[in-house]
């Protein structure tokens, strides 16, 4: 995966680039009535290449550890919410309530929000780390 945005600061040997967020329907915004505002990404890259502030970079990640980090944040908080259906219904079940699907149900998304803080955890503590997932491959200077 690779994608284009600009230097908007550099500090510490990180380079602070801000990419303009793709929309969900695609780029042509001028031709879609939902009129949706995608507001820009900033990201803390390592600024391998010296890039100064105002250049164009081209930040690549690999394809792979992509999968991998979006399993991870669709997958575990879909397993949850699964599991904690399935614990639910199964225990109101046997306790005996008629309303055992519902009961089931709020279980699974009590389960949904463990899951999504057990993942705000391990992203805080992999946050020091994270501008080792992409990795600056080219810089555009446009000051010039």
């Amino acid at each position: 995966m690779e994608e284009y945005g600009y230097v908007k600061d550099v500090k510490d040997g990180l380079a602070v680039v801000q990419f303009k967020r793709k929309s969900g329907c695609g780029d042509n915004c001028a031709h879609c009535s939902a009129q949706c505002d995608a507001p820009p990404l900033t990201v803390d890259i390592r600024n391998t290449l010296n890039a100064e502030k105002g250049d164009k970079v081209k930040i690549e990640m690999d394809g792979n550890k992509f999968i991998k980090l979006s399993a991870i944040t669709y997958g575990i908080p879909f397993v949850f919410l699964i599991v904690g259906i399935v614990i639910g219904l199964n225990l109101f079940k046997h306790m005996g309530y008629k309303n055992y699907e519902l009961l089931g149900s709020l279980v699974g998304f009590v389960f949904l929000a463990i899951s999504y803080s057990i993942l705000s955890i391990i992203d805080k503590k992999l946050k020091p780390t994270d501008n080792e997932t992409l990795s600056m491959t080219e810089v555009i200077r446009l000051n010039r």
